[in-house]
């Protein structure tokens, strides 16, 4: 009876110790691109950076949400337009769950994406800076987005800066959409952002190449 009991104990132990070390290899293991920064810097991401260093970008809908790890969830999702990247019509995204923002099935998503890290875990570069949702359309300007930190310090003065406020960068927009829409959407580039951003906004300097696309100051 006490050899049964010493036994159960050991076991108990093991697969107590293998848990915690999975827990803390799970949580702990973030894309790359953090061990170059603090968590505050990571955090704090300004969208240049994000574009420069996102390897996929897209945007989707969430068709499903579970829990796959301790301390991981799996994101799937359909991929509608493909901006950047190889992807196919879905993809599954495992994610860190301290360091992601929250989501739920259905939402619209606009993210950018590092490759998976070697176990297979993946998060919008920038945390949140990297990870936007659809809030809704408006009338002219087309999708309005905003990310968890209300779009706040994705970057300062003119997204654009001296690119003629963005209408060359933005000149794929203008074959499109009618030239005053194109102008509005420029605007926005003029000015911090504000809680809600033309998703249009976005994908136009992600996909404007970095040649054409100033250092922000």
């Amino acid at each position: 009876m006490r050899t049964r009991l010493i036994l159960a104990t050991l076991l108990a132990i093991g697969f107590a110790y293998l848990y915690f070390s999975k827990l803390a290899k799970m949580q702990l293991t973030v894309p790359n691109v953090i061990a170059k920064t603090t968590d505050r810097e990571w955090a704090s991401m300004r969208f240049e950076d994000v574009a420069e260093e996102a390897k996929r970008v897209f945007v989707g809908h969430v068709l499903s949400i579970r829990i796959k790890d301790p301390g991981v969830r799996e994101v799937r999702l359909a991929v509608e337009n493909k901006i950047r990247g190889n992807l196919g019509k879905e993809l599954v995204v495992n994610e860190s769950i301290p360091f992601a923002d929250p989501i739920e099935v259905g939402v619209e998503v606009f993210w950018l994406l590092p490759l998976d890290s070697e176990i297979g875990l993946a998060l919008p570069i920038g945390g949140s800076n990297g990870d936007f949702q659809v809030t809704r359309t408006d009338p002219v300007l087309g999708k309005m987005v905003k990310n968890g930190n209300e779009n706040r310090g994705l970057w300062d003065r003119d997204l654009w800066e001296e690119s003629q406020r963005g209408i060359i960068a933005l000149s794929f927009l203008a074959r499109r959409l009618p030239n005053d829409v194109v102008q509005k959407i420029a605007a926005f580039g003029d000015s911090p952002p504000g809680p809600e951003i033309p998703l249009e906004l976005l994908i136009a300097f992600v996909q404007t190449p970095p040649e054409n696309r100033p250092k922000i100051p």
